[in-house]
C-alpha cells in the first residue's frame, strides 16, 4: 500500500492525537544549555563542572588569589548581597559606623587561614541575623561569597565556586601575596 505524502503526514498526526497526554509529559526532556550562562556554556564546551572542579583539586590547595570564582557568579552575589547584606556590611563591604566590614582586614585577620567552606558555613548559618539562611539558596551564599572575594580584590576565573564541600575546602583565605 503507497501512501500520498498528504495521507501519510494526517496519519501521523493522527496517531500522535491518541497518544495520553500524561504519556508526552512523562517523555524525558533534551539537556538545554543556557548560553547566556558563560558557565554553562562553558561546561558543555570543555567538560562536565565536575571535572573542572575535579581538576582544580587534584592541583591542591589553593587560595582566594588563584581566581576561584567567575564574575556572573560574583555578579549575582552583588544583586543579593545589595539586598540582603549591604545595610550591615556596606556597599563596599567595608561596614560602617557600628557595622561589621567583611573585606580588608577584617577579612584578612578574623578569617586568616580559614577555608571558604569555614567562610561559607559562618555565613549561611548565621546571615543575616534574625533571618540566619534566608538570603537565598545554598548557591546562592556561595554566590554572595564570590562577590565578597570580588569586593575584596580577587580576581574572577574561569571555574565558578559550587556548593560543593571539596571544592570550599580546599581554598584558603590568606593576605593577598606580594608582588
Amino acid at each position: 500500500m503507497h501512501l500520498s505524502k498528504g495521507a501519510l503526514f494526517g496519519a501521523v498526526l493522527s496517531a500522535l492525537a491518541i497518544v495520553p497526554v500524561a504519556a508526552q509529559h512523562d517523555l524525558p526532556k533534551p539537556k538545554v544549555v543556557d548560553q547566556s550562562s558563560p558557565e554553562q556554556s562553558a561546561a558543555a564546551v570543555t567538560g562536565d563542572l565536575d571535572a573542572q572542579i575535579a581538576g582544580q583539586l587534584a592541583a591542591g590547595p589553593t587560595t582566594i588569589w588563584n581566581n576561584v570564582f567567575t564574575q556572573v557568579q560574583a555578579d549575582h552575589g552583588k544583586t543579593i548581597y545589595t539586598a540582603k547584606c549591604q545595610t550591615c556590611h556596606g556597599p563596599t563591604g567595608r561596614g560602617g559606623p557600628g557595622t561589621p566590614p567583611v573585606t580588608g582586614s577584617a577579612l584578612n585577620s578574623k578569617w586568616a587561614d580559614a577555608t571558604l567552606l569555614d567562610y561559607w558555613n559562618f555565613a549561611h548559618m548565621n546571615m543575616p541575623p534574625g533571618a540566619q539562611g534566608q538570603a537565598g539558596s545554598a548557591q546562592d551564599y556561595v554566590d554572595i561569597v564570590a562577590h565578597i572575594l570580588d569586593l575584596h580584590g580577587a580576581d574572577p576565573g574561569d571555574v565558578p565556586l559550587t556548593v560543593n564541600e571539596d571544592q570550599l575546602a580546599n581554598i584558603t583565605i590568606v593576605r593577598k601575596p606580594k608582588g
